[in-house]
């Protein structure tokens, strides 16, 4: 296991599993650092927690024993699009593998769909669910049990209030 010498030391080399990925923002399992740095799991999540608290790196739960991390940077952020009357989000690509990430490591099955019925995203938990591939599975366009998109029955739902 790798020693170091001051607390200093083991932040800075903890930071700088993130900075020598090709994308610094991508999400990280404590695993996948504690690898990196040849140390314990545990003590590899202890540094990761002290670097989530003082705001250098970010943390997302994504299943009941599991974290990932990332290394947050404070001129990535999301912009918001106000052109219509609801905000649409504008994700740079960062932010975008970072959701990725964590909806692929969810154990729980997660299928996106878009407003005009089309299967945008499935996770590994979904294909496995499902036992379709998720070429099969983004391939197909999802319609409400009325023969609506989502887009209708939503319009429709929040004009009478019913789902």
């Amino acid at each position: 296991m790798s020693s170091s010498g001051s607390s200093g030391d083991i932040y800075a080399e903890t930071l700088a599993v993130f900075d020598r990925r090709d994308d610094p923002a991508e999400p990280l399992t404590t695993p996948e650092v504690a690898n990196s740095l040849d140390a314990a799991r545990r003590t590899v999540y202890k540094r990761l927690e002290k670097l989530a608290s003082s705001g250098e790196l970010k943390t997302k739960k994504v299943g009941a024993n599991a974290r990932v991390w990332w290394r947050s940077h404070p001129d990535e952020g999301s912009s918001v699009s106000t052109t219509n009357a609801h905000a649409t989000p504008t994700l740079s690509n960062a932010e975008r593998r970072v959701i990725e990430k964590i909806l692929e490591v969810s154990p729980i099955s997660i299928v996106v769909v878009e407003p005009s019925g089309e299967i945008a995203f499935a996770n590994q938990r979904a294909e496995e669910t499902l036992e379709l591939e998720r070429d099969e599975i983004t391939s197909r366009t999802y319609h409400h049990r009325s023969g609506r998109s989502i887009a209708t029955t939503a319009r429709l739902s929040a004009r009478t209030n019913t789902p």
